[in-house]
């Protein structure tokens, strides 16, 4: 698929919604995943300031898929509308959770694709970055009776699930800024936590319902539109392709195995009808202090 044919999506889409129309969709499968973070809100802040210019509005859509993230990215966006006081309402095609759910929380309305649901806030970050140890840090080490049970990575994996209650408490504080701000309630905080929802579960349109949401089901030709856009984001730009293998055994000489070559694989993309920013990750480029694949911004060719 082309360019022009996701843009005319985008455009459907805007017709549909009656409203300029946002795109942000990032992977969180294995290397591939894409924390969305405070340099990816900006880049969509820029894309929305941009549109605002040309022709200022009082409402916008954004369509999201992605999991995990930081709370930087949810923030700069929902400051920014605010500050514009446009009305945000977010369209959700698949399950989400993370700081998508925190921006569907912020939003006037939430639309659901009938297989879509909104999971924990506070579900965690895709990648946990290896940071070093810190008096921050260990403030949220939990207490366990015996460390010796993680042998000799006990460094590593206590680190690992201290960061994630350092991000997860992150979270919480971030909720509790925009509650405070009634521009969140403690009904939908308590209805899509952790707690509430675990690991796996998700909060669907009676759940949110339930709790003071403004929620609805896409229409079939919203639903239509939606997995249209999906498709031709993998199609256009290889997003959400499944990883590839980084290597395989050969077949010429024994207990040796032949790596694939170093290629650009997309991980993230923030659109419109007319701009794009699409996250590329380098196959030859691990990241040194965690799980995942360094990747940069760029602006794909033919788009603004």
């Amino acid at each position: 698929m082309s360019a022009p044919h996701f843009n005319a999506i985008v455009d459907q889409l805007e017709a549909l919604l009656a409203c300029p129309t946002f795109v942000a969709l990032a992977s969180w499968q294995g290397e591939y995943a894409v924390d969305l973070d405070e340099d990816a809100g900006h880049r969509l802040v820029a894309q929305v300031l941009r549109r605002f210019r040309q022709a200022n509005f009082q409402q916008a859509a954004l369509v999201i898929v992605a999991r995990g993230g930081h709370v930087a990215f949810a923030e700069t966006l929902l400051r920014a509308l605010r500050h514009l006081d446009v009305e945000l309402s977010v369209v959700v095609p698949h399950e989400v959770s993370g700081m998508a759910s925190v921006l569907a929380l912020g939003a006037g309305q939430i639309t659901l694709h009938p297989a879509a649901g909104l999971g924990a806030c506070d579900r965690g970050l895709c990648v946990l970055e290896r940071v070093p140890w810190t008096a921050s840090l260990l403030d949220h080490l939990p207490d366990f009776a015996d460390t010796s049970i993680f042998g000799e990575q006990a460094t590593r994996v206590l680190s690992t699930i201290a960061n994630q209650q350092r991000y997860r408490a992150e979270v919480r504080l971030g909720l509790a800024r925009q509650v405070s701000a009634r521009q969140i309630s403690p009904e939908l905080v308590a209805a899509t936590s952790l707690e509430r929802l675990g690991e796996e579960g998700v909060a669907d349109l009676g759940a949110l319902t339930r709790a003071g949401a403004r929620v609805q089901v896409a229409s079939p030709e919203l639903s239509t539109l939606l997995e249209q856009l999906l498709l031709a984001a993998r199609d256009n730009h290889g997003l959400f392709d499944t990883p590839r293998a980084r290597f395989e055994r050969s077949t010429d000489w024994a207990d040796e195995v032949e790596f694939a070559p170093a290629e650009d694989v997309a991980g993230a993309l923030l659109a419109s009808a007319a701009l794009r920013d699409l996250y590329l990750l380098d196959t030859g480029s691990p990241d040194p202090d965690s799980p995942r694949l360094q990747g940069r911004w760029v602006r794909p060719p033919g788009t603004q």
